[in-house]
């Protein structure tokens, strides 16, 4: 089919585009799937076998920034976590904190990943959601969590879970971005940082957390992430009484 091929010629591209954004020479190999049920897009990681999948709806061509985020994913495992089941799950919550990073810049089209970016969260920028402004952005992403969380059965299984916990990581990445660039930061400091939805949520480590996810990690750091972020997994799966799917 004519659009898959045009698809595919688009991930290729944005492939090397995204090497050059992160000045990296090297991005692991990865199966394409063209899912025309997917809005956005989504990446999956067999530690297993160190295989990669990469899933695009159909529109993913006019969503560089989404991709992006899925690249980092990639990126994030073959650097931190290939063929290491431990290290992927410790290493889940800097992954979605780190790509929400990297889509960001995108959005606000820096040119490379070292970029000294200077805005202001009153400007636009063109999401998936259409034109609006970045302080707008990240409440947009996590309004939906935020109302979700208040609902004391919430969530009540693995899948939801996953995505609840790599949304809180999502906001905390873009945080970082907008206090190390946006110039009216202060303006917007105490709406920003009312994350007592996401402290209530995560538990014991969450203060933590949230304070040494400012910037972009060191490999230190993200180890130490991943040891704190590890174990608020067990006990939210304990206190939701999450039971895991058998497979045959």
């Amino acid at each position: 089919m004519k659009r898959d091929l045009v698809i595919k010629s688009f991930i290729n591209q944005k492939l090397v585009s995204y090497k050059n954004f992160m000045i990296i020479d090297k991005m692991p190999v990865f199966q394409l799937i063209i899912d025309d049920t997917k809005t956005f897009a989504s990446h999956n990681y067999d530690v297993k076998n160190d295989k990669h999948l990469l899933i695009v709806g159909p529109n993913i061509t006019q969503m560089e920034s989404i991709l992006f985020h899925e690249f980092t994913h990639m990126y994030d495992v073959m650097n931190f976590s290939a063929n290491n089941s431990d290290n992927y799950a410790k290493n889940r919550g800097f992954t979605e904190y780190h790509a929400a990073q990297i889509e960001l810049l995108k959005f606000l089209n820096a040119k490379k990943i070292d970029d000294k970016l200077s805005f202001s969260l009153n400007q636009s920028i063109k999401t998936p959601f259409g034109e609006i402004t970045v302080i707008d952005y990240i409440f947009k992403c996590i309004e939906e969590t935020r109302k979700n969380l208040l609902k004391k059965i919430y969530p009540d299984n693995l899948p939801l879970l996953s995505n609840t916990l790599g949304i809180i990581f999502n906001h905390l990445g873009r945080i970082s971005i907008y206090q190390l660039y946006a110039y009216d930061y202060e303006l917007y400091k105490e709406k920003l940082e009312e994350l007592d939805f996401a402290v209530s949520f995560l538990g014991e480590n969450s203060l933590k957390i949230i304070s040494m996810t400012r910037d972009f990690l060191t490999d230190k750091e993200i180890r130490d992430l991943g040891e704190l972020y590890f174990p608020i997994v067990i006990e939210l799966i304990n206190k939701y009484k999450i039971h895991f799917q058998k497979t045959n």
